[in-house]
């Protein structure tokens, strides 16, 4: 019994390593494209300006 729970404690784990780096993935997705759209009005203003 004791190594069923092992085994399934290293599930969760991988699991749970799995979970965090798709939150990282798409964390760093979203700070990209907030990054991009902050960009976007000071290009698009730069070109009307002119």
């Amino acid at each position: 019994m004791n190594t069923n729970v092992k085994e399934a404690d290293k599930e969760r784990q991988a699991e749970m390593a799995g979970v965090l780096t798709a939150m990282s993935i798409v964390s760093k997705r979203l700070a990209n494209r907030l990054l991009e759209r902050d960009e976007e009005p000071a290009q698009e203003g730069a070109t009307q300006d002119e």
